[in-house]
């Protein structure tokens, strides 16, 4: 920026007049021992007198590349729900307060939740109003990402132009809130990292692995057994299940979670909790494990990623299904005919 436009600027927002802004400047350059410009010593002024020139530039990711578990997420989008809140008790006795809300752009929708302090920032927010974020971070939440706002993000309404599409046309175009994934059958043998698919397969084997996990049912924050939440004082139990799946083209590792898991279990959490109670946890787990659905088919719903740690694909299921028999026949003979009409083309 130039010495005369960082002067204009200074004049306009501080009432003073150039004369002035140019002895401040001259001054200040006096102070440092003129080793440094007039530009130099113009920006130092106008800091001092509250102007912060040096415009911070923001890189703002499209919210299809959002991903669980980044960092310093910035977002420009449109509010496409209603702003819904609510306040909890926990065990202890003490209080809270949770707000949500879906966010779009063009190329998708992504929830956003604020906690206690946080809610704050969705006063006066209502669908269709454009809001900045700044300094967020993701967490997952069954397979897709959420927007935290945390200590050091921001949260406020967009004044400034903003090329989105209207809230009703995201809406359309995404359905937030609803299946926001489309699962296309595939054989085991050719998925691929990032996968939305629909599977037909058995389950040929269930790891040992404890079939329960605990997490607050108010932030989500994953837990010990037996210990609560250090900021709700609350907990809840879930089923989990991880095991190798099968269809004749190749296996896969899976793991489920919550009501899936318990359909692969075919055992509630109050079931499962039962058990481990009456019994000593190795006993336990192989009982459960007894009178699991292993051996059966099932239709399952999902994606697929990568796992780090076994250095492997992995599939984790969103739902499981009982075969339709008769639907499956329909599939195949809807599938024999369109290879039919492809062969006489």
């Amino acid at each position: 920026m130039e010495l005369d436009e960082i002067i204009r600027k200074i004049v306009e927002r501080t009432g003073l007049n150039e004369r002035e802004v140019r002895e401040k400047i001259a001054k200040k350059r006096r102070d440092l021992s003129n080793l440094i410009s007039e530009e130099g010593a113009a920006y130092i002024v106008a800091k001092e007198l509250g102007i912060d020139l040096i415009r911070r530039r923001i890189f703002r990711l499209k919210i299809k590349n959002v991903i669980s578990g980044m960092r310093n997420v910035n977002l420009l989008a449109r509010i496409v729900s209603e702003v819904e809140r609510r306040k909890f008790t926990t065990r202890y006795g003490d209080t809270g307060e949770m707000a949500s809300f879906w966010i779009g752009d063009e190329t998708g929708v992504i929830r956003v939740v604020l906690w206690n302090e946080e809610v704050r920032f969705a006063t006066n927010l209502r669908r269709g109003d454009v809001v900045s974020i700044e300094n967020a971070y993701t967490r997952d939440n069954l397979g897709s990402p959420e927007v935290r706002i945390g200590k050091r993000g921001k949260l406020v309404l967009w004044e400034g132009e903003a090329n989105l599409p209207t809230a009703s046309e995201i809406e359309e175009k995404f359905k937030p809130g609803k299946a926001l994934r489309e699962y296309e059958r595939k054989p085991i043998a050719k998925l691929r990292v990032g996968d939305s698919a629909e599977l037909k397969a058995t389950v040929v084997q269930l790891f040992r692995i404890p079939p329960l996990f605990y997490s607050c049912p108010i932030c989500g924050a994953k837990l010990k057994a037996g210990r609560d939440c250090e900021e709700h004082g609350t907990r809840e139990a879930h089923a989990v299940v991880a095991g190798i799946l099968d269809d004749g083209t190749a296996n896969l590792r899976f793991v489920a979670f919550r009501e899936q898991a318990e359909a692969i279990l075919n055992a509630s959490v109050e079931e499962i909790e039962e058990k481990l109670k009456s019994k000593e946890n190795t006993s336990a787990l192989e009982d459960i494990i007894a009178n699991s659905m292993l051996g059966r088919d099932f239709i399952f719903r999902g994606f697929v990623k990568y796992n780090k740690l076994f250095e492997r694909l992995e599939f984790v299921v969103n739902e499981v299904r009982e075969v339709d028999v008769r639907g499956e026949m329909e599939r195949l003979l809807g599938e024999i005919e369109k290879l039919s009409a492809k062969l006489k083309e």
